[in-house]
């Protein structure tokens, strides 16, 4: 009996001991050099860790503390977290954000690298937190009392980009677009705890938001593989974005002059490098938001060349399909839109769509002989060209590539600086109750616009239709009808002669389409 014990001890020993020595192998730690001695690089799973930079020693500074509760947890952090992170959903939901921040204090020492509990506990504090205190002196501490915590977290997570990237953000938006954003802007300035040695030239919030992006910029251009966790579109939008708002503030602020001039111009250069950066495309191939007019020449190039060996034959093609359609579809689309019925319209759309379009490829195939496969290769461009056209098109429209290369390079002339200097002026005018000087320097910073909309043939007459524009121009006509009705000038808006006659009517459309249109401008 005794025998039979100490047999089946010995097999079990035998088992156990390579199971032992293989996760010795696979799991010891590794250690550094000492005094005479060697270190070791430590198992298969370290040597990868290490391999992939994904070791605490590699991500950021370690937390003792969090090293100790991890241990503590016997490989259960992760169910912890999540329960932790459910309670701290449920303490959200609930409005209770002092629990909720101490929970989501918790997670960050159960798992340290979990970047949005450290976002959300910044976040909590900086928005959540702050706007419980009336004094916006104190705001201001909490608000910064949570930019500390989330660097906290990314010195435990220094090669994690959202983390940096998101500080910025709270740094130029929560101070550079609150209500108290003027307040903020000179406590900030001020702040030497915060700025250190940073010089007072480059303290302004939103030039230190874009200094906090181009830390993560870098960490992007040395960690390639981290590309897959933001969005480049945005993420690479973001630093010439800040450039454009602090050059609004400044101007917002009564700065002006080659100082604000120069903002503009700079914010002109970082989006046009920004349109020359490579992106990701939905083709699966990189594009530049900068190609897309020079894509737009070549596309028409290529048709043009494609309708020269081909005269004739799409208009051809197109009345071959039309006489293969029934009746009602041709007594559809042969009736003026306006006089379609609902069924017509369904009709006519279905049939100009799938049954009248003419492909480019079937021109192409009915070339010529001697020209078909030089019009097979053009068709083939054009159709490429369209797909790549449309995927930037929908990349420009979320950034509004075309109207922010339009305001910066407007916004960065001698004429729409004057002009915004003598419409600033003229507003504290108005606000001082100097009547005639407000009227009188409104009416020269509106010429001022006039040039500055003119210049370059035109090219920025657009941008008064865009809300941002229409909006800030627009505002300052309801001080001007104002202005006119304490002078005792009983006549219409905008008075003959005004300049921006074009802005004014655009503005009273665009407010009356949204219900928000004064008195004044509903005539």
């Amino acid at each position: 009996m005794n025998r039979k014990l100490l047999i089946r001890k010995l097999v079990y020993l035998s088992l156990m001991l390579p199971t032992i020595l293989g996760l010795y192998l696979m799991g010891h730690p590794s250690t550094t050099k000492a005094l005479g001695g060697q270190g070791s690089a430590g198992g298969l799973l370290a040597r990868q860790r290490d391999r992939h930079r994904i070791s605490q020693a590699n991500l950021g500074e370690i937390d003792p503390t969090g090293e100790a509760m991890k241990l503590a947890a016997f490989g259960l952090r992760g169910p912890a977290a999540t329960i932790l992170w459910h309670q701290v959903h449920q303490q959200k939901m609930r409005e209770d954000w002092t629990k909720a921040s101490a929970t989501a204090r918790q997670i960050t020492k159960l798992m340290p690298n979990f970047v949005e509990v450290w976002k959300f506990l910044g976040w909590d504090i900086s928005y959540n937190v702050a706007v419980e205190f009336d004094d916006y002196r104190d705001r201001y501490y909490w608000i910064k009392k949570g930019i500390h915590y989330m660097e906290e977290g990314f010195r435990i997570n220094e090669n994690e980009p959202r983390l940096i990237q998101y500080i910025g953000w709270v740094i130029g938006n929560k101070l550079g677009t609150a209500d108290e954003r003027l307040e903020y802007r000179k406590l900030f300035i001020a702040d030497d705890d915060f700025h250190g040695t940073r010089p007072r030239e480059q303290r302004d919030n939103w030039l230190v938001a874009k200094e906090y992006h181009a830390r993560a910029l870098e960490i992007l251009d040395r960690e390639p593989e981290r590309k897959a966790t933001v969005t480049l579109l945005l993420f690479f939008s973001q630093s010439p974005m800040y450039q454009m708002d602090y050059a609004q503030a400044l101007e917002e602020e009564g700065t002006f002059g080659e100082k604000a001039r120069t903002a503009w111009l700079i914010a002109g250069r970082e989006w046009r490098d920004f349109g020359r950066r490579p992106l990701p495309s939905s083709l699966g191939r990189e594009h530049y938001l900068a190609e897309y007019e020079p894509l737009q020449q070549q596309r028409a190039l290529a048709l043009q060349r494609l309708e020269e060996l081909t005269p004739g034959l799409r208009e051809q093609i197109r009345e071959e399909k039309r006489a293969a359609l029934s009746s009602a579809e041709r007594a559809a689309i042969d009736t003026p839109p306006e006089e379609r019925t609902e069924d017509e319209m369904r009709i006519a759309v279905t049939v100009e769509e799938n049954k009248l379009r003419v492909m480019h490829r079937e021109v192409a195939t009915r070339a010529p002989e001697p020209y078909r496969e030089e019009a097979i290769k053009l068709a083939e461009q054009i159709d490429d060209y369209d797909a790549r056209l449309f995927a930037l098109s929908r990349d420009r429209e979320v950034v509004n590539f075309e109207y922010w290369g339009k305001r910066a390079d407007l916004e960065s002339t001698k004429e729409a600086v004057e002009a915004r200097r003598l419409v600033h002026l003229g507003l504290r005018a108005f606000d001082d109750g100097e009547l005639q000087q407000a009227r009188s320097l409104l009416d020269r910073g509106y010429a001022a616009w006039r040039k500055a909309f003119d210049l370059q043939g035109g090219r920025f007459h657009s941008l008064t239709r865009e809300n941002e524009i229409a909006d800030d121009i627009g505002e300052t006509f309801r001080v001007y009808y104002r202005i006119m009705q304490l002078m005792g000038d009983e006549g219409d808006f905008p008075p003959e002669g005004f300049p921006l006659m074009d802005v004014a009517e655009d503005y009273r459309r665009m407010m009356i389409s949204q219900g928000m249109a004064p008195p004044e401008l509903r005539q």
